[in-house]
């Protein structure tokens, strides 16, 4: 008679094998579940010393600054477009609130348009 492993099993049976497994985000469950020792928080250097990544970004490099002093290609330049003319019309339009009345959510300009583009359709 075969038995079915549980999805927590299969997914635990796969993962395990995987070289970074200690790396992935796993469900509470599976500590106590398959006996996994919890794991440890790491202070900031802890995690500096354990990641390449971040190790590199503290690494202290003595390279010389590259200078370029001389035009590069002959000097070659390349075009520029002429700007676009764009007519641009500002139109303000006095603002009053009433005494006691709340600030409304849609401004009255705005209403105004809502209601001309019902009353066209």
């Amino acid at each position: 008679m075969a038995t079915t492993l549980d999805e927590d099993t299969v997914l635990y049976n796969l993962m395990r094998n995987l070289e970074d497994f200690e790396c992935f985000p796993i469900p509470e469950r599976w500590f106590k579940k398959f006996n996994i020792p919890p794991r440890e928080a790491q202070n900031p250097k802890q995690f500096t010393n354990d990641n390449y990544q971040a190790k590199l970004k503290t690494m202290k490099y003595d390279l010389e600054p590259i200078i370029i002093d001389t035009p590069q290609r002959n000097g070659e330049t390349f075009p520029v477009f002429p700007d676009e003319k764009i007519d641009v019309e500002v139109v303000s339009r006095p603002f009053v609130l009433k005494e006691g009345e709340q600030f409304p959510s849609t401004l009255p300009y705005l209403k105004e348009l809502a209601e001309k583009e019902n009353n066209q359709a």
